[in-house]
């Protein structure tokens, strides 16, 4: 493509206006040619003929007396406070012939913008719903996680197990109730022979949703004999899957399915809006033991998320010196005690918020930049 500022400048007799302004007229004219030589282009013509078409079209004195006049008549130069406004309209006005001239360049641009846009509102709304905004518990603030580290092997951060439940919902007075869920939820096969599905459950504890400050929909929560496997077929469901399974039978209490081949009763049904921090779980069962699963050698077979609501008058460092005090007491006679000082274990606890991004909030941040990075 001919070089058209640099044949303008050549060609254009002075006008008579100042540096700035002279360019303008360049500019615009530069433009015009550029719109000509591409409209010639189209037409059928090879880009020499189109250039010399224009070549041959182009009246530099009338030009000259035209722009001069306009200029004349022209407003004076604005004040020096307002140029950088002017020039930025000015480039404005230069993006928008361009992208005009370029549809497929216009289409591309307007693409990537659509896209990058989206992704970064969607990486937003992730990152406001998990790390800016509270839990959607009653008191949030008031909950916690409890769990093990062991810093001298690399694990920070554990979880928790069966007997530290039992153990902290008995001697941990700093907690007002104490509960857990399964580390990770399950996948069970739900309905009848022929026609089964796969969906996530957890295994949760009698004072898991009254922990969290949670009242059921209808029917009841857990009861303490239904934490042994020969009274743990019974299930608390989520609004969804009583919707899907059950269609939002009124009834549903004391009605049944199959899970894992076996007859599941329910019990409870949940409101529609409650949702356990990130999972996707269906329905809830019991977390069931035996005694040899909260025998003291199970202590660290870390296998559940602790969750507590702190008691009125109680602050995290207190639950802290109440479970290290605990902890003091109870390696006396874990049959692991050499291995657990070897590995530097220790209790912690921290705010359940705080606890749930701290493991996605680098990957959550690391996505946000990386979107941004579109723009």
């Amino acid at each position: 493509m001919p070089d058209f500022r640099a044949y303008i400048r050549e060609h254009l007799p002075p006008l008579g206006a100042s540096g700035a302004k002279e360019a303008e007229v360049i500019e615009e004219l530069a433009l015009d040619f550029e719109e000509r030589y591409k409209s010639a282009l189209r037409g059928g013509l090879d880009p020499g003929e189109a250039w010399r078409k224009i070549q041959s079209q182009t009246e530099w004195p009338q030009l000259a007396r035209d722009f001069t006049a306009m200029l004349a008549s022209a407003e004076p130069d604005p004040p020096k406070r307002l140029l950088p406004v002017l020039n930025f309209w000015n480039d404005v006005r230069y993006a928008a012939r361009t992208l005009r001239n370029n549809p497929g360049f216009t289409a591309v641009a307007v693409f990537t913008l659509a896209l990058c846009l989206g992704a970064n509102l969607t990486i937003f709304a992730v990152v406001d719903s998990i790390l800016l905004r509270p839990l959607p518990f009653p008191h949030a603030d008031r909950l916690v996680s409890a769990f093990h580290s062991y810093p001298k092997i690399g694990t920070p951060h554990s979880t928790a197990s069966l007997p530290n439940y039992y153990d902290y919902r008995e001697k941990i007075k700093a907690f007002a109730s104490t509960a857990i869920i399964t580390e990770n939820s399950e996948h069970a096969i739900v309905g009848a022979a022929g026609s089964p599905s796969s969906v996530e459950r957890d295994r949760v504890s009698p004072e898991f949703f009254s922990t969290l400050g949670v009242k059921l929909l209808m029917g009841r929560s857990f009861t303490d004999q239904e934490m042994v496997y020969s009274r743990s077929g019974v299930a608390i469901l989520t609004y969804p899957f009583w919707r899907a399974y059950f269609d939002l039978d009124p009834n549903v209490i004391g009605r049944t399915f199959q899970m894992d081949g076996s007859t599941t009763t329910v019990v409870g049904v949940l409101p529609p809006d409650f949702r356990f921090l990130s999972r996707r779980t269906q329905f809830y069962i019991p977390a069931a033991s035996d005694p040899a699963e909260r025998a003291i050698d199970q202590r660290h077979n870390n296998t559940h998320i602790l969750i507590a609501r702190l008691a009125p008058d109680a602050t995290i460092s207190t639950a802290r010196a109440q479970i290290a005090a605990l902890d003091a007491a109870q390696i006396k006679d874990d049959p692991f005690a050499e291995n657990l000082k070897a590995m530097g274990f220790v209790s912690m606890v921290s705010g359940l918020q705080e606890d749930h991004v701290a493991a996605i909030k680098p990957t959550l941040l690391l996505l946000e930049g990386g979107v941004l990075c579109c723009f």
